[in-house]
Protein backbone atom coordinates (compact mmCIF):
# COMPACT_ATOMS: atom_id res chain seq x y z
CA UNK A 1 0.00 0.00 0.00
CA UNK A 2 1.30 3.40 -0.91
CA UNK A 3 1.56 6.06 1.76
CA UNK A 4 -0.50 9.22 1.43
CA UNK A 5 1.09 12.41 2.63
CA UNK A 6 -0.72 15.12 4.52
CA UNK A 7 -0.31 17.39 1.47
CA UNK A 8 -1.98 14.79 -0.77
CA UNK A 9 -4.85 14.44 1.68
CA UNK A 10 -5.25 18.21 2.05
CA UNK A 11 -5.15 18.68 -1.73
CA UNK A 12 -7.83 16.04 -2.27
CA UNK A 13 -10.07 17.59 0.41
CA UNK A 14 -9.54 21.11 -0.89
CA UNK A 15 -10.47 20.13 -4.45
CA UNK A 16 -13.55 18.33 -3.12
CA UNK A 17 -14.59 21.39 -1.07
CA UNK A 18 -13.90 24.01 -3.71
CA UNK A 19 -14.89 22.01 -6.79
CA UNK A 20 -11.82 23.32 -8.57
CA UNK A 21 -8.17 22.35 -8.79
CA UNK A 22 -7.20 25.97 -9.43
CA UNK A 23 -9.12 27.25 -6.39
CA UNK A 24 -7.64 24.48 -4.25
CA UNK A 25 -4.15 25.49 -5.40
CA UNK A 26 -4.79 29.10 -4.40
CA UNK A 27 -6.20 28.05 -1.00
CA UNK A 28 -3.20 25.80 -0.32
CA UNK A 29 -0.61 28.25 -1.71
CA UNK A 30 0.81 25.69 -4.12
CA UNK A 31 0.73 25.47 -7.89
CA UNK A 32 -2.16 23.95 -9.84
CA UNK A 33 0.07 21.26 -11.42
CA UNK A 34 1.17 20.14 -7.95
CA UNK A 35 -2.45 19.87 -6.76
CA UNK A 36 -3.30 17.89 -9.91
CA UNK A 37 -0.36 15.58 -9.25
CA UNK A 38 -1.41 15.03 -5.62
CA UNK A 39 -5.00 14.25 -6.65
CA UNK A 40 -3.77 11.74 -9.26
CA UNK A 41 -1.62 10.10 -6.58
CA UNK A 42 -4.62 9.77 -4.25
CA UNK A 43 -6.64 8.32 -7.14
CA UNK A 44 -3.80 5.88 -7.79
CA UNK A 45 -3.99 4.62 -4.21
CA UNK A 46 -7.73 4.03 -4.56
CA UNK A 47 -7.34 2.58 -8.05
CA UNK A 48 -10.21 4.64 -9.45
CA UNK A 49 -11.02 8.18 -10.55
CA UNK A 50 -12.26 10.22 -7.60
CA UNK A 51 -13.21 13.32 -9.60
CA UNK A 52 -15.01 13.99 -12.86
CA UNK A 53 -13.05 16.85 -14.39
CA UNK A 54 -14.47 19.35 -16.85
CA UNK A 55 -13.87 22.94 -17.91
CA UNK A 56 -16.36 23.86 -15.14
CA UNK A 57 -14.34 22.22 -12.36
CA UNK A 58 -13.99 18.90 -10.57
CA UNK A 59 -16.88 16.92 -9.12
CA UNK A 60 -16.55 13.84 -6.90
CA UNK A 61 -17.38 10.50 -8.48
CA UNK A 62 -19.36 7.91 -6.52
CA UNK A 63 -16.07 6.37 -5.41
CA UNK A 64 -14.80 9.87 -4.64
CA UNK A 65 -17.74 10.54 -2.32
CA UNK A 66 -16.99 7.37 -0.35
CA UNK A 67 -13.27 8.17 -0.27
CA UNK A 68 -13.99 11.75 0.80
CA UNK A 69 -16.00 10.62 3.83
CA UNK A 70 -13.17 8.43 5.10
CA UNK A 71 -10.29 10.76 4.17
CA UNK A 72 -12.08 13.64 5.89
CA UNK A 73 -12.37 11.59 9.10
CA UNK A 74 -8.70 10.60 8.92
CA UNK A 75 -7.69 14.24 8.41
CA UNK A 76 -9.80 15.32 11.37
CA UNK A 77 -8.24 12.59 13.54
CA UNK A 78 -4.80 13.83 12.54
CA UNK A 79 -5.71 17.46 13.23
CA UNK A 80 -7.21 16.61 16.62
CA UNK A 81 -4.22 14.43 17.48
CA UNK A 82 -1.88 17.28 16.63
CA UNK A 83 -3.88 19.70 18.79
CA UNK A 84 -3.90 17.18 21.65
CA UNK A 85 -0.17 16.57 21.24
CA UNK A 86 0.62 20.25 21.46
CA UNK A 87 -1.52 20.57 24.58
CA UNK A 88 0.01 17.52 26.25
CA UNK A 89 3.55 18.48 25.38
CA UNK A 90 2.86 21.87 26.91
CA UNK A 91 1.55 20.05 29.99
CA UNK A 92 4.43 17.50 29.78
CA UNK A 93 2.09 14.53 29.40
CA UNK A 94 2.55 11.65 26.99
CA UNK A 95 -0.22 11.90 24.35
CA UNK A 96 -2.37 9.02 23.13
CA UNK A 97 -3.98 8.83 19.70
CA UNK A 98 -6.95 6.47 19.42
CA UNK A 99 -7.62 5.34 15.85
CA UNK A 100 -10.56 3.43 14.45
CA UNK A 101 -11.86 2.96 10.93
CA UNK A 102 -14.21 0.83 8.89
CA UNK A 103 -12.97 -2.49 7.57
CA UNK A 104 -12.52 -1.60 3.86
CA UNK A 105 -8.95 -2.49 2.98
CA UNK A 106 -8.10 0.75 1.16
CA UNK A 107 -9.31 2.88 4.05
CA UNK A 108 -7.67 0.66 6.65
CA UNK A 109 -4.39 1.02 4.72
CA UNK A 110 -4.71 4.80 4.68
CA UNK A 111 -5.41 4.83 8.42
CA UNK A 112 -2.31 2.68 8.99
CA UNK A 113 -0.28 5.05 6.79
CA UNK A 114 -1.50 8.05 8.78
CA UNK A 115 -0.61 6.23 12.02
CA UNK A 116 2.86 5.47 10.67
CA UNK A 117 3.29 9.15 9.81
CA UNK A 118 2.13 10.23 13.26
CA UNK A 119 4.53 7.73 14.89
CA UNK A 120 7.37 9.06 12.74
CA UNK A 121 6.54 12.74 13.29
CA UNK A 122 5.61 12.40 16.99
CA UNK A 123 7.79 9.66 18.50
CA UNK A 124 6.48 10.21 22.03
CA UNK A 125 2.87 9.52 21.07
CA UNK A 126 1.13 6.28 22.00
CA UNK A 127 -1.25 5.00 19.33
CA UNK A 128 -4.14 2.74 20.28
CA UNK A 129 -5.81 1.01 17.36
CA UNK A 130 -9.26 -0.41 17.59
Amino acid sequence: MEHLTLRQIESFLSVAHSGSISRAARELYISQPVVSKYVREVESVFGAPLFERSNKGARLTETGVRAYAEIYLIHEQYRLALDETISRISARERPTLRVGCIQESAVRGISENVCAGVERDFPGMRIKRG
